[in-house]
C-alpha cells in the first residue's frame, strides 16, 4: 500500500495527472480572398521549436471572407503562430526555388519575412488565463 501511495504521489510531483490548460486562443485569419484550400495553422511555445516542431496544429478549409480556428485548454504563456494557405493540399507551405513562399502566409504580431523567417521572440504573443483573441492577414 505504500509502494501505491509513493507512486501516486510522484505521478503528481511529475505531472502526470496535470490539469488541461486553463486559456483559449481564438486566431482569426484572413488575407486569402478568392483563393482555395486549407488554412494551416501552427503554434509553438519557445524559440527552439519555433517552425520546427509545434505544440498545436489545425488546420480548417477556407472559407469566404475569414474564418476563426479556436485552440482551447492551452497553458498561460508565450506562443508564435504561423499560419498559411495550403492551396494545393499536400500540407507543407510550398515554395520557389530561392526559398520564397509561393503560398499564402503569416504570423503573429503582423510580422513579415524579410530575408529570414522571422524569430520566435518577433512573432510571440502573451496568452493568459480565459480567452484570448488575435488575428493575421495571409499575404
Amino acid at each position: 500500500m505504500k509502494f501505491v501511495c509513493l507512486l501516486i504521489i510522484l505521478a503528481r510531483a511529475s505531472g502526470a495527472f496535470a490539469q488541461p490548460g486553463s486559456a483559449t486562443l481564438k486566431v482569426t485569419v484572413s488575407g486569402y480572398e478568392g483563393r482555395q484550400g486549407e488554412v494551416m495553422l501552427a503554434l509553438y511555445n519557445t524559440k527552439d521549436s519555433f517552425l520546427e516542431k509545434p505544440v498545436r496544429m489545425m488546420r480548417q478549409k477556407a472559407s469566404a471572407g475569414s474564418i476563426e480556428l479556436v485552440i482551447n485548454e492551452l497553458e498561460p504563456g508565450g506562443y508564435g503562430i504561423a499560419v498559411y494557405l495550403d492551396e494545393n493540399n499536400n500540407q507543407k507551405l510550398n515554395k520557389n526555388i530561392v526559398g520564397i513562399p509561393k503560398e499564402p502566409y503569416g504570423f503573429s504580431n503582423g510580422v513579415r519575412a524579410k530575408l529570414a523567417p522571422p524569430s520566435f521572440d518577433a512573432t510571440k504573443i502573451q496568452v493568459s488565463d480565459g480567452e484570448n483573441v488575435t488575428a493575421i492577414e495571409l499575404k
